[in-house]
């Protein structure tokens, strides 16, 4: 007797019944892994390890000072960084970290005796004396590794350093965007509904950092090369952290040389721009530079081992730069008076063709040449107060900077993001890849942060951002500038580089 005879009808999928749900199941597995985004939690899990066993590491150091009686104890050298990463030369020069200021030096433990509690180890304290403190080996960084090409994405490790009163500092570099990077002046680069304030105390943002002085280690001990900031995830690229300068000859990243059109990332110096030597700049072969076109800079960039920077990344770096939002003031009298905007960019045409300096400036003690055809450029980094969350200088109001994007300003919205502005108008807002939103008119009625948007339409064009001393409130950190070919240098136009 067959199952039809008795009703019965067979249960089993069709080939399209099955084909149809293994779609399904696909789909809701990529949803899933989006939702849940694996490596951000792994990544995020690592963080929190980090930042709870450097905590604790903490918490045990100030105890031990707290119970030392005498005035005995030892907490290592000052102006030295202790690396948690082993080494087999006590420097750790065969690790090729990054290049500290002098007189700072690296210590390393040998892979022997680094996890030891005994003042041996990559801790350079006896964590034996005192008898509450109980630990049975150093923590280390979950990765704990590093190579010297920062594309590797592997540049992770503990660093400690103590000063001469017993004053000491921990660091540890975080690898997930919950504990990485977030926008602080009402132009979100991430949702802040769904991730958390950046851990970063002592002012390196994309750090956990936790001691009794948080401004101990330099900016760049462990982090990026001498001249450079650390822009954290979503990134975790090294930016220069001033505008660059030209140079006949400079020391790269790696140790080698560069030994022509080498911009050097250095404080008090001109950028590099067709104004530094008005009218243009030396150079070691004997012709004359015009200033750099966004080309030449990839080139040069190159030239000393680093990329000219997407416009994605320049943007990153320069989040939490003051941006000018006002109508040029009135003029300010007075020999010393500061002007009334920290990245002072307002041209000269007051009366006496003089200008203010800007807010904490090192730079024209008499206050009156800042910005002017007299002093066409501004030294690099002596706007003090114009600087960014990560530690970048002059990313607003100096010289314009290119940025590595080439785009045909025709089809550079047709993604549906925004409708292409028409030259010089305001910008409402930023999206989260740094693209400016219309405000749909010049006049913001309180809206927007009143910079400005130039492009030329159906052109190939080269990024430019910052916006020169002469544009005034109209050239802010979130202005962009598409209207120059990748080919032309400006006359008013810099740029720095990056390390990834």
């Amino acid at each position: 007797m067959s199952y039809q005879h008795l009703g019965l009808r067979s249960k089993s999928f069709t080939l399209i019944e099955l084909l149809i749900t293994i779609g399904i199941i696909a789909i809701l597995s990529t949803l899933l892994l989006t939702v849940l985004n694996p490596w951000e939690m792994i990544a995020r899990s690592r963080d929190t390890k980090r930042i709870t066993e450097l905590r604790e590491l903490a918490q045990n150091i100030s105890l031990l000072i707290a119970q030392d009686f005498t005035g005995n104890i030892s907490l290592g050298n000052p102006n030295t960084v202790y690396v948690s990463l082993p080494s087999d030369q006590p420097d750790c020069s065969d690790l090729h970290l990054p290049a500290l200021p002098a007189p700072w030096i690296y210590h390393c433990s040998n892979s022997n005796n680094f996890r030891k509690v005994d003042s041996s180890g990559w801790l350079p304290i006896n964590f034996q004396e005192g008898g509450a403190i109980q630990l049975s080996a150093l923590p280390l960084d979950p990765q704990n590794t590093y190579t010297q090409n920062l594309t590797n994405r592997d540049d992770l490790f503990f660093t400690y350093a103590v000063g001469a009163d017993l004053e000491f500092e921990l660091n540890a570099k975080t690898e997930s965007i919950k504990y990485g990077f977030k926008d602080r002046d009402m132009f979100p680069i991430i949702n802040p509904a769904t991730y958390d304030n950046p851990l970063s105390d002592g002012g390196d943002n994309g750090l956990y950092e936790t001691g009794s002085l948080l401004t101990l280690i330099p900016d760049s001990g462990g982090l990026c090369p001498s001249g450079m900031v650390y822009v954290p995830a979503p990134l975790r690229i090294c930016l220069d952290r001033y505008e660059v300068s030209y140079s006949n000859s400079g020391t790269k990243p790696d140790g080698t040389y560069c030994n022509a059109r080498c911009p050097l990332s250095i404080p008090n110096a001109n950028p590099w721009t067709s104004r530094s030597g008005w009218p243009s700049v030396p150079q070691d072969d004997g012709v004359r530079e015009t200033g750099a076109s966004a080309d030449d800079a990839l080139d040069y960039c190159a030239n000393m081992g680093k990329v000219l920077p997407t416009d994605f990344e320049w943007y990153l770096g320069a989040a939490g730069t003051p941006d000018p939002y006002n109508s040029k003031p009135s003029r300010i009298t007075g020999s010393n008076v500061e002007g009334p905007e920290p990245c002072m960019i307002w041209n000269t045409d007051s009366t006496d063709n003089l200008v203010e300096r800007p807010q904490g400036s090192t730079q024209c003690d008499d206050g009156y040449t800042w910005g002017s055809d007299i002093n066409p450029n501004i030294k690099t980094g002596t706007a003090l107060q114009c600087i960014s969350l990560v530690g970048a200088y002059d990313m607003i109001g100096n010289v314009w900077e290119w940025v590595n994007d080439t785009k045909n300003t025709n089809d550079i919205y047709s993604s549906g993001n925004t409708k292409v502005p028409n030259s010089n108008r305001t910008i409402a807002q930023i999206n989260n890849y740094g693209v400016p939103v219309d405000a749909g008119g010049t006049s913001c009625s309180g809206l927007c942060n009143s910079d400005y948007y130039w492009v030329t339409s159906g052109s190939l064009t080269a990024g430019l951002r910052s916006g020169s001393w002469d544009y005034g409130a109209n050239a802010g950190r979130f202005c962009l500038r598409l209207n120059y070919a990748p080919s032309g240098p400006g006359r008013t136009v810099g740029f720095r580089c990056a390390l990834r």
